[in-house]
């Protein structure tokens, strides 16, 4: 596959995915978090808006064309999914480094929760690979995360006060790419704990 510069790389129109969405009850924690941050750091860009803020399980598919049977495909892996509510703990901030000249900078989740956030990213993939009978072809681990801002400044790796952010449903997301604009296609409740 060849390596395309920087300037060259065009997104493309449309993004499926899995994902959690952050709860309002989370949303203050986070606002204040990034509030502190920009007291400390040069930040220009504003927050990615509180319904866009998300943590990323696994990528279906990404396109110029969304077809409506990887859409219906997704929604049967999304009804098929069981798996036990748990708490995210995002307790370090940094920026992810790329080559683009604006960098993520994200919130990540301790050891504990990214193993849990892994498991049921793993049982989505598999999932998908037994209806669809196909393989997927990325099968390596998540490193769970919420995006808090695209910015050309770039934020050194430190641990914050924890937040806790309960996972309770997962969803099926319809990115619109470079439109800002989510569409939610499916919720799927998780079990509840006993």
């Amino acid at each position: 596959m060849s390596t395309r510069h920087s300037s060259e790389f065009r997104r493309p129109q449309h993004s499926l995915f899995f994902a959690v969405m952050v709860p309002t009850t989370a949303v203050g924690a986070i606002s204040h978090e990034f509030n502190h941050l920009q007291t400390q750091y040069p930040i220009l860009k504003k927050r990615i808006p509180d319904d866009r803020l998300h943590l990323t399980l696994l990528n279906v598919f990404a396109a110029d064309h969304l077809p409506n049977e990887i859409v219906q495909m997704s929604l049967a892996v999304g009804n098929a999914i069981r798996f036990v509510e748990y708490c995210l703990r995002l307790d370090r901030v940094l920026s992810y480094r790329n080559r683009q000249a604006e960098q993520p900078c994200v919130l990540t989740a301790d050891a504990v929760s990214s193993q849990t956030s892994n498991k049921l990213a793993n049982q989505i993939r598999r999932i998908f690979e037994v209806l669809s009978g196909h393989s997927m072809r990325r099968n390596r681990p998540i490193n769970p995360h919420v995006t808090l801002v695209w910015d050309k400044c770039s934020i050194p790796s430190q641990f914050i006060q924890p937040i806790e952010l309960p996972v309770r449903e997962v969803t099926l997301i319809h990115s619109h790419v470079g439109k800002s604009r989510y569409e939610i296609l499916g919720r799927w409740d998780l079990v509840p704990r006993q």
